[in-house]
């Protein structure tokens, strides 16, 4: 009796310093006081780059589930950890960019979505709507295609959702880091070459502010969520860019949905497709507008704690319904960029039979890696972003496929093919 209280004394003991630990790890990673990235042309010392490689190792050897899940990806980073050391080697002289592309080349190979190299604080083509709505198709004579080969080997993705770095490359020119990184020459602006609808169009772009350089932003404004009604179709669309919770958000979703009482609406859609994830908390704050008892987001997780991997069973979520509950049709609408927390929004509305899906593929698996640790490594200052949970998707008989929406559609028709229905 006194041996088995003794080893379960110890075995709290492990799991307090484990929760501290991770606590800790959190604080340091999510909350990041990050300074920004060195330039990509500068040189590092032989003994800088080799330090920075092997923090870039062991933040993913330290923290990612693959090392404890049986997954067998532990074996394949290792690998492509002496491969990144060898090219290191190689190398007379190593810039930031070479370490970046060495070290993300390195991470993409557990094809893990959330898992990546990162440059801080890049300048950025201001945004046009030209930019907005077309396809690039040329950057400085280099061809999508070649952009694409080059982009693939250092921008992570699930193989089972690879579109999902073809619609990123869109996304990733807009950044000068990026274009350096793909060795596109950013010294006097790039021109890029846009298809739209009438058309190539000839842009000359130029690379502008960086984030740490905007000043005065009202951050009472919050831009990311928004509502339109459709009375003459007897519908709604709560629009959700991005998943923060926010006491806005919640005012806004008691406000639509009241109106959405008061105007006798029958179908609600969420439009999740320029939504790259987040909190996963925005969808219980959905729900419980929702006339549903009970639902689940996730079917599980296993979570990394230092040399552990807690296994948690799938949590059923009992809904806590506010006012004006709706009990009509819900859809999400979704793109090959709906990633992460959103692509989970539209899961649990499919997965629990709660409602439809119409658009695209979302951009990564709902069975995947994900909830990131953020560090900076030391010389280079490049980010290292790397996945610390394993999830489960709701319906674990669907673990190895992706959302499928109900409805297929281009994302630019999701919205028309949603108010249209019968």
């Amino acid at each position: 009796m006194k041996k088995r209280l003794i080893l379960i004394l110890i075995i709290i003991a492990v799991l307090v310093v484990a929760a501290v630990s991770i606590v800790l790890t959190l604080t340091n990673g999510k909350n990041l006081d990050a300074q920004p990235t060195k330039s990509p042309d500068e040189v590092l010392t032989a003994e800088q780059a080799k330090e920075d490689l092997v923090f870039m190792y062991e933040t993913v050897r330290d923290n990612h589930p693959c090392y404890l899940d049986g997954s067998g990806l532990d074996k394949v980073f290792d690998k492509a950890y002496e491969e990144a050391e060898e090219k290191l080697s190689a190398c007379d002289i190593v810039t930031v960019r070479d370490l970046w592309e060495i070290g993300a080349e390195m991470y993409c190979s557990i094809e893990d979505g959330h898992t990546f190299i990162n440059f801080y604080d890049s300048k950025r083509i201001s945004e046009n709507e030209i930019l907005a709505s077309g396809k690039i198709v040329r950057v400085d004579g280099v061809s999508r295609e070649e952009l694409l080969s080059r982009f693939r080997k250092v921008f992570p993705c699930e193989p089972q959702v690879d579109f999902y770095v073809d619609y990123m490359l869109d996304e990733a020119l807009k950044l000068e880091s990026w274009n350096q990184l793909l060795e596109i020459d950013t010294s006097d602006g790039v021109i890029v070459e846009v298809q739209t609808e009438s058309g190539v169009e000839v842009l000359e772009c130029t690379f502008g502010y960086k984030p740490s350089e905007t000043v005065n932003e009202d951050t009472s404004v919050e831009g990311f969520y928004s509502y339109e009604f459709y009375e003459e179709n007897l519908a709604a669309v709560f629009t959700l860019d991005k998943c923060v919770v926010t006491d806005g958000y919640k005012k806004a979703l008691e406000e639509f949905f009241q109106q959405v009482n008061e105007k006798n609406i029958i179908r609600v859609a969420v439009d999740l497709r320029r939504n790259g994830g987040g909190n996963s908390q925005v969808i219980n704050e959905f729900m419980k507008y929702i006339d549903v008892d009970s639902y689940y987001i996730f079917g599980g997780n296993a979570v990394r704690f230092n040399k552990l991997l807690i296994e948690n069973k799938a949590a059923q979520y009992k809904n806590k319904k506010n006012g004006n509950v709706f009990s009509g049709e819900l859809y999400a609408l979704t793109s090959n960029y709906t990633f992460s927390s959103a692509m989970m929004f539209a899961v649990t509305v499919s997965d629990n039979k709660i409602g439809k899906v119409i658009g695209e593929i979302p951009g990564n698996m709902p069975a995947s890696y994900g909830d990131v640790l953020k560090f900076q490594a030391p010389n280079s200052k490049l980010i290292c972003s790397v996945s610390y949970k394993k999830f489960y998707r709701a319906d674990r008989a669907k673990d190895d496929i992706p959302l499928i929406p109900d409805i297929e559609t281009d994302e630019k028709d999701a919205l028309e093919v949603f108010l249209n229905l019968k």
